[in-house]
């Protein structure tokens, strides 16, 4: 692809090859090489920094074009956090308000910048110019922030402001890239973590309602618990619509009550809302008095969670991220790290997917 005209906006064919990518697989063939082109950078970068428990963030995903590979392994070595350049991004990620998207060109043969970080990092590997957009965003299940870096040498020309204009011009269609790629991861790990349920406790039942209170989904254990294929106990799921007609629940809010039927095979029903993709409220109806819930309390036992552990484990198991955590509970974000630090050395294990399949384990 040649050099872009930077008087005006990105060609149809740019916008075209960036937007047809759709996995990290193809981040270089459709993002990373076709941009450093357009705007002459000798190297690219594509990082995906993902909470942790275990470290306030990590490098999840990433994808390097150019000469010198190991820098990316330095990098993610923990080299980033004396990133001049991304450290606000990281830091924005934990403020409260609307996360937007940063785009930022930088010339690291500025004397300002941190000796430290030119010595071990930019020098080594000669970086000496930056542009770069950072993008934060919140799944359910962490709080992410995926970049894209292009790099020139050391006394090359910085990145010509025309250049820069060009390149914000052309950062929606990357943002929107950016956002597909952490849907469909998170996606991938909704799945895992239903096939874990499916595996591990095909007794759970379950059903979904969407707005109007249509069942809209339901497994095989939901469909007979709830009355779908057999009518004996279809007022159970009556009692359900009775109650969300009295009094809706809106958002992510969630109740829990005992079916007046007597001879009912559930315990327990658990209601929680939760919005779906294009905004419209639905509902998870499930059998809260399975086995799964005896389960989950034999887990915090044996891991010896304290009843503020088990609240955030509970909360983690229905999918909350780290700033719902917080929001839900009361407590800040950093004291829900904390928490989950603990949860997660209890458990002896080091991710969300590991934690809920641990729990699901004493079914």
């Amino acid at each position: 692809m040649p050099r872009a005209d930077f008087a005006a906006d990105p060609s149809a064919d740019i916008f075209g090859k960036v937007l047809s990518c759709a996995s990290p697989g193809a981040m270089c063939a459709d993002v990373l090489e076709p941009v450093a082109e357009a705007i002459g950078a000798q190297s690219a970068v594509f990082l995906q920094f993902v909470s942790s428990p275990y470290d306030r963030y990590g490098i999840g995903s990433s994808r390097y074009i150019g000469g010198r590979p190991e820098a990316v392994d330095a990098y993610v070595d923990g080299l980033y956090r004396l990133d001049p350049v991304i450290q606000p991004a990281i830091h924005s990620l934990n403020e409260a308000g609307q996360k937007v998207p940063s785009v930022v060109s930088t010339s690291f043969e500025a004397p300002q910048f941190d000796d430290r970080y030119a010595s071990v990092f930019l020098k080594p590997f000669d970086i000496g110019h930056v542009m770069a957009l950072a993008v934060p965003m919140e799944t359910e299940f962490d709080t992410q922030l995926s970049c894209l870096g292009f790099h020139r040498p050391y006394g090359d020309t910085p990145f010509l402001p025309e250049q820069f204009a060009w390149f914000k011009r052309l950062s929606p269609a990357l943002t929107s890239v950016l956002h597909t790629l952490t849907c469909l991861e998170t996606l991938e790990i909704s799945r895992a973590l239903i096939d874990i349920a499916g595996r591990q406790s095909g007794d759970l039942g379950y059903l979904v309602l969407d707005e109007d209170l249509v069942v809209r989904s339901a497994n095989a254990s939901g469909v007979a618990l709830f009355g779908l294929a057999e009518p004996a106990h279809a007022s159970i799921l009556g009692e359900v619509k009775e109650g969300l007609l009295r009094e809706p629940l809106t958002g992510c809010a969630s109740r829990t009550f005992t079916p007046r039927e007597r001879e009912a095979p559930v315990a327990e029903v658990e209601v929680r809302g939760f919005r779906s993709g294009n905004d419209r409220q639905h509902y998870l109806v499930t059998s809260a008095g399975s086995p799964v819930r005896s389960s989950f309390e034999q887990a915090s036992r044996a891991f010896g969670f304290t009843q503020r552990e088990s609240e955030i484990a509970r909360l983690i198991a229905a999918g909350r991220c780290n700033a719902s955590l917080a929001g839900e509970l009361g407590i800040s974000f950093r004291t829900v790290e904390n928490h989950l630090r603990a949860v997660y050395r209890k458990a002896k294990v080091g991710s969300r997917t590991q934690l809920i399949s641990r729990l699901l384990a004493f079914a």
